[in-house]
């Protein structure tokens, strides 16, 4: 917790994911460290604030805790898909999430396989699929279509975005039109781009020594005023008692 919070993380969020990991998914103490780390080295790795993606691991963990020990594995796919096509972690999760239900995703994909055209989409595959692929299997029948969401006009966009689930069309904006190219060039940037467990340190090291700085900064200066807050302390006594 210690370490994590040099990077940012607060310890608060640091107790409750390991919390989850050691008692909702039977990790050891040693496991959850270890995830812990592995998905610092994941967010510095794809350019994310580690303290953001502690944050959104934690804010995921309700939808994404089925999946026990491959939760994290899962979350940085996710994440990764999130930081590449530009959209937040919650739009992407409220898509994936309503094909977690046979009703949901037979509902789900009647929408879409009428907005797209023909059978692209199958119910008992988006079911069987995790969040990640989900998301790949949607990017993907919008390409095979052959229909593109820049062309299309705003009511299709409208209409394609609440077959998603997705309400914000800034976001439906970001995700349809950066496209399976996008996505796929964000997944593979996590796996290629996690930084080493030794460069991890590295970095918080550097956190540490940055901190110290500051902190010397600060003694520094306390000491250089310290003459100026006494005169001054001297000079309001002398006028309290001239007032008296």
């Amino acid at each position: 917790a210690a370490t994590l919070e040099r990077l940012g993380v607060s310890a608060q969020t640091t107790g409750k994911i390991t919390d989850q990991l050691t008692k909702g998914m039977g990790m050891s103490a040693q496991q959850a460290m270890d995830t812990n780390n592995e998905l610092a080295r994941a967010a510095m790795g794809i350019g994310v604030p580690v303290g953001k993606m502690a944050q959104e691991f934690e804010n995921a963990m309700p939808a994404l805790a089925h999946y026990g020990k491959e939760a994290p594995k899962i979350f940085k796919k996710v994440m990764a898909a999130a930081k590449g096509l530009g959209v937040e972690m919650n739009t992407l999760l409220g898509f994936t999430n309503q094909f977690d239900t046979f009703e949901g995703a037979a509902t789900a994909v009647g929408k879409l396989n009428n907005i797209l055209g023909g059978d692209l989409f199958n119910s008992y595959e988006m079911i069987n699929a995790t969040e990640e692929e989900r998301i790949e299997l949607m990017l993907r029948n919008l390409e095979l279509s052959g229909k593109s969401f820049d062309s299309m006009d705003r009511f299709e966009k409208k209409a394609l975005a609440n077959a998603a689930g997705i309400t914000d069309m800034a976001e439906a904006n970001k995700l349809f039109s950066g496209g399976l190219s996008a996505y796929q060039q964000a997944q593979a940037d996590v796996e290629a781009n996690a930084v080493s467990q030794k460069e991890l340190e590295e970095r918080t090291q550097a956190a540490v020594s940055v901190q110290e700085k500051m902190n010397q900064v600060m003694e520094s200066f306390s000491i250089l005023v310290q003459p100026i807050v006494s005169a001054l302390h001297g000079l309001f006594n002398i006028l309290l008692k001239v007032n008296d």
